[in-house]
């Protein structure tokens, strides 16, 4: 752990747990607490980038802006020291990854820190869940579940980007991410979906999550 981590955390206890201290005593420690802070710390912007992503993007894919101005925060800085981060596409993901369908940065900065350690900032591009359709695939969409041997029928729950999303298998409680490719779009009645719950519950043996009454597909 960095050491002016340490000095952050002991600075801390002195001023709001072990004693009461004087408006003075406060301002000399935070001033201590700063020459600490930036004596053993480094942060150094490098460059500005139009676009930064982790992975391949979608040319069919209509992206939207989720988020402005991410990153770029001591906090942004000090989660970056704590994880480690040392290469542009780990710190892309952990950022991205924070913002609910987000996938790349646009307007990005990056940073270098402590000689060694990697941060980013910037506007965050994606996938706005509400008006989402990625390959033909929206959310409450039925569809049929095919890997190897595996066949199963569920509704799409969440797209996450333009690779995955988690689906809920009618019968199940929770959802599983899968690759677009292993879904065929499907729609079913209740009375199909009530019948496949029952089939899934005596092949298991056990009772299974009735989830039928889910939004129908588009």
């Amino acid at each position: 752990m960095p050491f002016y981590y340490l000095a952050t955390i002991f600075i801390q206890r002195i001023i709001f747990v072990q004693i009461k201290p004087t408006s003075k005593m406060k301002k000399s420690l935070i001033a201590v607490f700063a020459f600490l802070f930036f004596s053993c710390s480094s942060i150094k912007p490098i460059g500005d980038v139009e676009i930064l992503s982790y992975q391949k993007l979608d040319n069919s894919v209509k992206y939207e802006l989720i988020a402005t101005n991410v990153g770029g925060t001591y906090k942004e800085f000090n989660d970056t020291r704590m994880q480690g981060i040392k290469t542009i596409p780990d710190a892309v993901k952990r950022l991205v990854d924070n913002v609910p369908g987000g996938i790349f940065l646009r307007n990005a900065k990056i940073y270098i820190l402590d000689n060694s350690l990697v941060s980013v900032q910037g506007d965050v591009w994606g996938i706005k869940s509400e008006n989402a359709n990625i390959k033909g695939f929206a959310v409450g969409n039925h569809v049929i579940y095919q890997k190897g041997s595996k066949i199963s029928k569920a509704q799409v729950m969440t797209l996450k980007d333009a690779t995955t999303c988690f689906i809920q298998e009618f019968g199940e409680e929770k959802s599983i991410e899968v690759r677009y490719e292993y879904l065929t779009k499907s729609k079913f009645t209740p009375s199909e979906i009530k019948d496949y719950i029952e089939l899934r519950a005596k092949e298991k043996g056990k009772k299974t999550f009735n989830n039928m009454f889910m939004s129908t597909p588009n």
